[in-house]
């Protein structure tokens, strides 16, 4: 049950509107009558959405208790006002409210606009989570090509070093040459491999990403949110974290040879879904997922073990 705060200097107008939003299965958790009221109010009770009077008494007005709601302590904020001239819709605005509700209320109207704000707050979260989450990794990656870098001009410097030794010792060293340059190869090859393994960490991570993320990300924007698409974004919020994992990585460099598709179903099977599940996700028939399941096991080579897919898949770390 999401919980609210209400805020309205006319007590009828709260009674109301704690009545309504009851009845549609809200919890009302405070009342407060002036701007300063709802800021200690909602600082204290630190309910998931404020509804709030745009003209309040006192010094701070709700237009201004909405942005330090808003700003400081993170709660989405809706306006409720019978007021719609310019003045009041330019400041409110400038808060940038999740919604905005004219008086006298409308029952479908208020619940329209909880809902709307109450998503459009968990969308934001989640997408703060994730490019935190991204920003870590890249920060990470960061740090660690820094430190082969390091390393590589350590190396190139001793080589060079070397080099100017060998210079000046060319005429007392001449039967040790091929020596020298059996050394030098391998050091030719250690660098080359190197360089190899950075360009195969960053294919593994772009590879990830478009395969497991870009595909959800395309296909909550092409429809309306309904309960498939909720089922993508649980999806997306859980392949943001298997790109930053173990598994991921291993599975996009072992098993190359599954398709696009095979790997979301892969990736579906160790999260636990169900078929009937995956194919609702995916858009497929149950029939065509049992096939891919088939075909993965296949390229794994576990089709003719008694081996369960998943505990497989999440036995890859």
């Amino acid at each position: 049950m999401h919980k609210i705060m209400v805020v309205d200097d006319e007590v009828a107008v709260t009674m109301q509107l704690e009545e309504r939003l009851t009845s549609m299965g809200y919890e009302v958790v405070g009342k407060a009558a002036s701007g300063k009221g709802a800021v200690d109010m909602a600082e204290q009770l630190r309910p998931e959405l404020v509804l709030i009077d745009i003209v309040m008494p006192g010094e701070m007005d709700g237009i201004d208790a909405s942005r330090i709601i808003g700003d400081e302590l993170d709660i989405p904020v809706i306006f409720l006002t019978a007021h719609t001239g310019e003045e009041f819709i330019g400041r409110a605005k400038d808060v940038e409210p999740f919604g905005y509700i004219v008086k006298p209320f409308q029952e479908g109207q208020i619940r329209a606009a909880i809902e709307i704000a109450l998503y459009k707050k968990q969308m934001e979260q989640a997408l703060r989570k994730a490019n935190d989450e991204l920003e870590n990794r890249v920060q990470e990656r960061t740090a660690d090509l820094s430190a082969m870098n390091k390393k590589l001009r350590q190396e190139i410097r001793q080589r060079r070093r070397s080099e100017e030794m060998l210079r000046k010792r060319e005429k007392e060293l001449e039967i040790k040459t091929s020596s020298v340059e059996e050394a030098n190869t391998a050091l030719m090859v250690l660098l080359k491999r190197r360089d190899e393994d950075r360009r195969e960490v960053e294919d593994k991570f772009l590879f990830n990403i478009k395969e497991l993320v870009l595909p959800y990300i395309e296909k909550m924007r092409k429809g309306r949110l309904d309960s498939g698409q909720e089922s993508c974004l649980s999806a997306l919020e859980s392949n943001l974290n298997d790109i930053l994992s173990p598994f991921s990585h291993k599975l996009s460099s072992k098993y190359l040879r599954l398709t696009p598709t095979q790997i979301q179903v892969a990736t579906f099977v160790r999260q636990g879904k169900a078929t009937k599940e995956i194919a609702e996700v995916m858009n497929l028939s149950t029939r065509t997922v049992e096939s891919h399941r088939v075909n993965i096991r296949g390229k794994m080579g576990i089709n003719k073990q008694r081996v369960n897919l998943r505990t497989y898949l999440l036995s890859i770390q």
